[in-house]
């Protein structure tokens, strides 16, 4: 199997000198998740197209992911952010042949 490591997205805006605003940060916080979802989406595309495109056996380990993001939000807001991006937890969930969650 060819092994592919997609990175954290969190980090890699708080590496580039963006802030969390907080769970409190209102429309601060609904902006901040939205781009990380954004980016973390693009990043998972990224790396299973790459894996795909090579015809052989890969494994793609996400160090976190999309369903990730609900847990930084209010419900409420995580639902909007899904609406708005016309995503459900079903298709997110649908994504993924494996996962496990380390606490």
């Amino acid at each position: 199997y060819d092994v592919y490591r997609a990175p954290e997205v969190p980090t890699i805006l708080m590496n580039g000198g963006c802030k969390y605003p907080g769970i409190d940060g209102g429309e601060k916080l609904f902006d901040f998740e939205k781009h990380l979802m954004d980016l973390q989406l693009q990043t998972e595309r990224s790396f299973t197209g790459v894996a795909a495109s090579t015809g052989r056996p890969s494994v793609v380990v996400m160090d976190r992911g999309m369903l990730d993001i609900a847990a930084y939000l209010p419900q409420d807001k995580w639902e909007e952010l899904l609406k708005r991006n016309n995503l459900t937890e079903e298709y997110l969930l649908g994504r993924c042949t494996y996962n496990e969650y380390l606490i």
